[in-house]
């Protein structure tokens, strides 16, 4: 009988079967009705292609669990089947509730059919593969409702399912992207079948966390299993395994890999694959299917970046948090050349790491990079010296004195595989345990001990824990090298003083506790983070535990935030104490401040290179040389530069301070550090408001109204949608406080305002640079009100506002507002203590000035100076791009500075200038000259040449700027003429005509945070047209004063200056924030006049 026919026939068969199912009084479950006509089809089906096929159900399950059959051509896993109630379809697009999460699971299956015995469709990784088919309607009609049309199609379904190979994958990169989503399903399995206290694995992560890891989570414990089962599985294949059945695999692995190969056993218990068998039988067939020979002959180390693929394509959030980012080998070898030079020229160990007492340890791994890049220098040493002959003593050296530490199973599979193959390459004899590279989380305490009568399964995992914790607590080591983490974990400071965080904030003892009074407690908070522990852990363990050799070396690349930030003081001081000489390469790489250089990581956060030495006895008495020097350029550039670097002397250095706390950066020679901080003469900085909602913020008066009536008039059940509760702010049943500012409209919390409720005050808002909204000025609705700026707020009030906590870019170093202004108004981002209000109190009576300034200006100038002719004359300093232009490098590692003149005629120019400055920042509100209106400032050129249309159709949807024209587009409207240098305009990064009109485009920019976000304006109102041209104007007269602005600043610099050590200081309680009144919560009116301004 022909094919065709014979597949006609089996298909009438089954759709006789399935009716007959479906048409019992007995019923059940209609995919369990489906799975034995669909069984039989595909055996039939299999018979007709020469196969030999072996078919597995599943259970029904009311969970995502696995897919209905696993089918096995030839005993090889071949592919799987979904059934569906009939009607339900195979197109995932249209699947929603239960149907849509399982197929957000099962999208990663390699060869997957999914039928509802109507319709079948093949997918393979979550892509269709040929067309979806539909049969008939056979649940229903039987074989009378077949299209015997389609069989054609249908057996070329069938016949590319039961054809199925893995891939093989032709690089490292390719394998890695194949084996993710795989990893992935086995992940989702672990963590279905632990939440089951009674299943096997539930058992085996109480084991996992009493061994290994006490702190994982039962989602830590699923990613360490699948990571591990998958990693096991491959090393297994690279070691030579052609079966790669858990059992046989763990056999393999056990003769140069017996950790892995122990836990492999571990794992693979027959119980627990009964528990999540899908996952793990797709990995043994696609893992088979590797070439190691080819994955090698393309590249020679495959995976020196095969970790970072992995877990980019595995779970990008994890690589993020976990900070799993390859170091560059430019960056590693720089590191382990220099510290090479080191041990030859002050330590004379000419073999360098194969020198006999020479230990080196990198205590966060990864795949093992700066290990292999030690050895490989070293034999090479070895080998141009002495020749091929003393390799293998050497190598043997190094097996025995290279150590390594890494948390994450993964990496650790691929270190240990790396170094065990280089060191074998090189003729080493292994030492009996194998090499040292150790299963641990390095800021583990070594005197923390696995529990006592474990069962003998998990003996060698105890082994490996106690192999680590003696190398923590008595190995030597000389040099500690590495890249370490940061943030890769986040601790919950409540959990107690057992936890985590506790024990490790325990090892930060005296970077924090000489910082405690010498800089500002929020400061400080910027310890916590993971690298910074590995930093006092490397320097605890190189020359403070107890079998230390009182010399040594320590090389970390990391996040440089440690070299200038206000709260690592401490953290600077004590590597003073330590070190003898200490050297710095700052690599920039900061993408998301003011200034913004390329990295040599895929990370935004700028880093360093430190080589720290201490070259005999401790000398705490004396600070450390501290060297400098700084590689700019792209990140090709950079690592070009690193990778020619071979001796300290390729590098220009710098000298820095001698000071114990001062930045482990060069102050320069300008006479910038001498004049006083702004904060010294304005001592009361605060934070802008936190409003962490973003609907309470509105471009309109009438969006704002708005919003808080669809608020009040919205049942209680949507309002936790509505007013969606923020970490640490405050909720729908929170009721105000005594003392609350800006001050509720009502005493309810919002769980229960209603439409009769006082609406809040709709007030002005200083929202970004130069740019005013309205705002729900209410305190229940704030996550941080900063609420001294709301009580000591009044038409009287005008703020300064600068990167005070951060590193200033180009353009104005300060600008004004005269209303309260954002967090992040200087910007857009990283907002901090950042706004100097010029008053202290709301009448205007009590300025925010460093007691005995004025006197002291007075008396020099001859003449009374008053508050706001400081703040003028401060901004006139400020406010020109000039000053950043002219102090970049200074402002790099300091808060701004004023050179304030002794010429008193140069003063008074200073204040008029920033005097007309803050009147026409501030929209013609503050410091308004004789004879000119308050709210009103002078026109520029710019003119509105087209209307923008005031229909909803019309509302504009984008903007652009024409360079030929001078011309703003805004939809269909234009402006006309805007400069360039208006158009371009920037406060540290922040455009402000581009964050203007952004924030009003029919699709605005910024987050949401609500459903009330929606609520937007219809129409382009008149008053948009009116403030973007004040906004215009106000840039216009600002850049032709830069002209002026320049050689006011240029000509205070080249005169007389007060040196910072001449003025009075603020002392404490003048830093410290206005007193907040404790006034009892009621009813107000719905105005705010003080506030409106």
């Amino acid at each position: 009988m022909p094919a065709s026919e014979m597949v006609n026939s089996h298909l009438i068969t089954f759709a006789a079967g399935v009716r007959e199912k479906f048409a019992s009084p007995l019923g059940g479950q209609p995919e369990d009705q489906l799975k034995n006509p669909v069984e039989n089809l595909i055996r039939s089906l299999a018979f007709v292609l020469g196969h030999e096929l072996n078919v597995v159900t599943e259970a029904t399950a009311v969970d995502i669990g696995r897919p209905d059959m696993a089918v096995a051509v030839g005993g090889a896993l071949t592919g799987h089947i979904e059934l569906k109630k009939p009607g339900t379809g195979v197109d995932p697009t249209r699947f929603t509730g239960h149907n849509a999460q399982q197929w957000g699971k099962f999208k990663e299956l390699p060869n997957l059919i999914y039928t509802d015995g109507n319709a079948w469709a093949l997918y393979r990784n979550g892509q269709r593969i040929g067309e979806m088919v539909d049969i008939g309607d056979i649940d229903q009609r039987g074989s009378r409702g077949l299209r015997l049309e389609t069989t054609p199609a249908f057996f070329t379904v069938i016949r590319e399912f039961l054809s199925w190979e893995p891939i093989t994958p032709a690089s490292p990169c390719a394998l890695a992207e194949q084996l993710a989503p795989l990893c992935r399903l086995l992940r989702d399995d672990v963590l279905q079948a632990v939440t089951n206290t009674e299943s096997a694995l539930a058992q085996l992560a109480y084991e996992w966390r009493t061994t290994l890891f006490p702190d994982a989570t039962d989602e830590a414990f699923a990613d360490a299993y699948a990571q591990t089962l998958t990693y096991a599985l491959l090393l297994a294949r690279f070691d030579g395994a052609s079966d790669l059945r858990p059992a046989r695999a763990a056999e393999t692995l056990s003769h140069k890999h017996k950790l892995l190969g122990h836990v492999l056993t571990l794992l693979a218990d027959p119980q627990t694959r009964l528990e999540i068998g899908t996952g793990v039988d797709i990995l043994v067939r696609v893992i088979e299917a590797v070439d190691p020979t080819r994955l090698i002959a393309r590249d020679p180390d495959p995976w020196l970046y095969f970790y970072e693929d992995f877990l980019a394509a595995y779970d990008p959030k994890m690589r993020e948090e976990r900070g799993v980012y390859y170091t560059p080998v430019q960056v590693v070898h720089c590191q382990v050349r220099l510290v090479e030079q080191l041990l030859i020229q002050r330590f004379g160990k000419p073999m360098t790491y194969a020198d006999d007492d020479v230990v080196l340890l990198d205590p966060a791994a990864g795949t093992g990079t700066y290990p292999l890049a030690a050895i490989t220098e070293a034999l090479e040493r070895v080998l141009n010296r002495y020749g091929v002959g003393a390799v293998p003593p050497r190598a043997t050296k190094l097996a025995k004195n290279v150590h390594a530490f890494e948390l994450l199973v993964g990496p650790y599979a691929v270190a240990h595989l790396r170094v065990t193959q280089k060191l074998q390459e090189a003729g080493a004899t292994l030492p009996a345990d194998g090499v040292h590279v150790y299963l641990t989380d390095t800021l583990e305490s070594p005197d923390v001990a696995p529990p006592g009568r474990l069962p003998l399964a998990l003996r060698p995992l105890v082994d490996e824990h106690r192999r680590a914790a003696k190398v923590k607590k008595e190995t030597r080591v000389l040099v500690c090298i590495g890249n370490p983490p940061y943030e890769r974990q986040a601790f919950d400071a409540s959990e107690g003083t057992d936890d985590p965080l506790a024990r490790r904030e325990r090892l930060l003892g005296d970077f924090i506790n000489l910082a405690v009074g010498r800089t500002r407690f929020s400061h400080i908070a910027s310890l916590y983070n993971t690298y910074v522990y590995f930093w006092r852990w490397a320097l605890w363990k190189v020359f403070e535990s107890p079998e230390c050799p009182g010399n040594g070396i320590v090389s970390y690349i990391t996040a440089s935030s440690y070299l200038n930030g206000p709260g690592f003081i401490g953290m600077r001081e004590v590597m003073r104490r330590v070190f003898d000489e200490l050297w710095i390469i700052d690599l920039e790489g900061g993408s998301l401040g003011a200034r913004r250089t390329e990295n040599v990581f895929a990370i935004q956060t700028p880093v360093a290179i430190a080589i720290g030495v201490r070259y005999g006895i401790p000398n705490p008495e004396t600070p450390a040389a501290v060297h400098y020097a700084k590689i700019t350029g792209s990140r090709d550039e950079k690592l070009a530069e690193l990778d020619s670097i071979s001796s300290f002397n390729d590098l220009n250095w710098q000298e820095c301070s001698n000071e114990w706390t001062a930045p482990l950066i060069p102050t320069g020679r300008s006479p910038f550090s001498t004049w006083p901080l702004l904060i010294d003469l304005f001592p009361w900085q605060q934070p802008g408001v936190k409003v962490g909602r973003t609907w309470p913020i509105a471009v309109t008066r009438d969006v704002a109204e708005e919003r808080w009536h669809s608020l009040a008039s919205s049942p209680p059940s949507a309002r936790g949608e509505l007013f969606a509760d923020r970490r640490f702010g405050r909720g729908t049943t929170t009721r105000p406080s005594s003392g609350m500012y800006p001050p509720p409209a009502s005493p309810q919390p919002i769980l229960e305002v209603t439409t009769r409720s006082p609406m809040p005050p709709i007030v002005r808002y200083a929202h970004r640079s130069f740019e005013r909204k309205w705002l729900l000025a209410d305190g229940r609705l704030f996550r941080t009100p900063s609420q001294p700026l709301w009580v000591s707020h009044s038409e009287k009030q005008i703020y300064l506002v600068s990167l005070l906590t951060g590193v200033l870019g180009t353009g104005p170093a300060t600008v004004v507002a005269a209303q309260v202004p954002d967090l992040h108004h200087f910007r857009g981002s990283f907002g901090g203590k950042d706004v100097i209000p010029l008053w202290r109190d709301s009448a205007g009576t009590e300025a925010n000035v460093t007691n005995g300034l004025l006197a002291h200006l007075a008396q020099v100038y001859g003449a009374p100076v008053s508050p706001e002719e400081l703040f003028a004359y401060c901004h006139a300093t400020l406010a020109g791009p000039s000053y950043t232009g002219s102090f970049a490098e200074e402002l790099a590692t300091s808060s701004p500075r004023i050179p304030i003149t002794a010429d008193a005629n140069l003063f008074r120019r200073g204040v008029e200038l920033g005097g007309r400055l803050i009147w026409l920042q501030t929209y013609g509100e503050r410091f308004v000259p004789t004879g000119q209106r308050s709210s009103t400032i002078p026109a520029g050129r710019a003119r509105a040449v087209h209307p923008v249309p005031v229909i909803a159709e019309g509302y504009p949807r984008d903007f652009h700027w024409d360079e030929v024209g001078e011309t703003l587009h805004v939809g269909e409207g234009s402006f006309t003429p805007v400069s360039k240098k208006v158009w371009e305009f920037e406060v540290s990064g922040l455009r402000p005509v581009k964050s203007w009109l952004g924030y009003r485009m029919f699709e605005p920019a910024g987050r949401t945070s609500s459903p009330l976000d929606k609520i937007r304006p219809c129409e382009w109102p008149a008053e948009f047209t009116e403030e973007l041209l004040e906004l215009l104007w106000v840039l216009e007269h600002t850049v032709n004063m830069s002209s002026d602005l320049a050689e006011f600043l240029e000509a205070v610099i080249q005169g007389g200056v007060f040196l910072a050590a001449d003025l009075p200081q603020p002392n404490a309680s003048q830093r410290e924030a206005p007193e907040i009144p404790n006034t009892r919560v009621q009813v107000r009116s719905t105005q705010m006049p003080l506030v409106e301004g």
